[in-house]
């Protein structure tokens, strides 16, 4: 038998255990500490009475089929991750088709002498359109004027394209310069007014198509590169055995208010119990908090 001090250390903590334990009854049997117990009790007991509601509504079948009523951190990156590349992909193809219309307008252009541009009431500017289901375009020609700061002729033009009318896809105010016009003006001033002067001449809307396709082909290869980044069989963690104790972590979470989003409500019938049970939670912390700082005496 060991000693301390030339004392047997067995009886001595014998004693010391008998204290604590006599300590704990006295608090426990106490009438206000006995609420705080019973309220504990009840807390712990919602934590785990939702626990088995989550792991029952988990294992939940209808015809041999989750009903995934619960998301898991690995399942929520797969699906963003799958959810970018569609985005990625479904702009890289619309951006395409937009590169091979502007192409294919360009050379009908190039083969014509003269484009009748149209005007609409309302429409401040003349402009020519053209589209391939579902995408329209719209050439837009705006103002010719001598810059005062550079003393350059310059003529803005506008490109547009958008897809069944409703998202855009494209837009853009361009501004081409030509030479220098002075007084008089230049004989170069005076040839590039008279190619791109008048709204009728091809050479305007094939220089406005070229910068758009540049652009166009710009962000085509931006994108194939991101796309080129993302794998899309991207599996963040291995398949996991969800069990009960997992929903008791998570109900354990819920109920304090925390929340890692390693595991997310995804369905109707998850959220409503997960509302009640933060609500519960914290009308049972209310009352013990209550009792702990009511004065002794009461």
């Amino acid at each position: 038998m060991q000693t301390v001090g030339g004392q047997e250390t067995e009886p001595l903590l014998v004693i010391i255990v008998g204290w604590v334990c006599r300590q704990i009854w006295r608090q426990i049997t106490y009438k206000q500490n006995q609420r705080i117990s019973a309220v504990l009790l009840l807390y712990t007991l919602n934590v785990f009475l939702f626990a088995g509601v989550y792991y029952y509504l988990f294992k939940e079948t209808v015809d041999d089929t989750p009903q995934h009523h619960f998301a898991f951190s690995s399942d929520i990156v797969r699906n963003r991750n799958d959810n970018v590349r569609a985005d990625l992909k479904e702009q890289l193809v619309d951006r395409q088709h937009l590169v091979h219309l502007f192409e294919d307008f360009e050379t009908k252009l190039k083969g014509t002498s003269t484009v009748t541009p149209r005007e609409l009431s309302g429409h401040p500017r003349d402009f020519i359109d053209f589209e391939e289901a579902p995408y329209s375009c719209e050439i837009d020609v705006g103002m010719l004027y001598s810059d005062i700061h550079t003393g350059k002729v310059v003529r803005e033009m506008t490109v547009l394209a958008e897809k069944e009318e409703l998202r855009r896809l494209y837009g853009k105010d361009m501004r081409f310069e030509g030479p220098f016009s002075g007084e008089p003006p230049s004989k170069q001033a005076l040839d590039w007014v008279s190619k791109v002067g008048s709204s009728s001449q091809p050479a305007l809307y094939v220089q406005a198509l070229d910068q758009a396709i540049g652009e166009l082909s710009n962000q085509t290869r931006s994108l194939e590169a991101s796309l080129a980044l993302i794998d899309p069989n991207l599996n963040p963690q291995p398949a996991k055995h969800w069990g009960y104790f997992d929903f008791v972590y998570f109900s354990t979470m819920t109920q304090a208010t925390v929340g890692y989003g390693d595991i997310v409500p995804n369905s109707s019938a998850t959220r409503s119990l997960v509302c009640l049970q933060v609500v519960m939670g914290l009308a049972l912390a209310g009352f013990g908090f209550s009792f702990i700082i009511r004065p002794r005496g009461e």
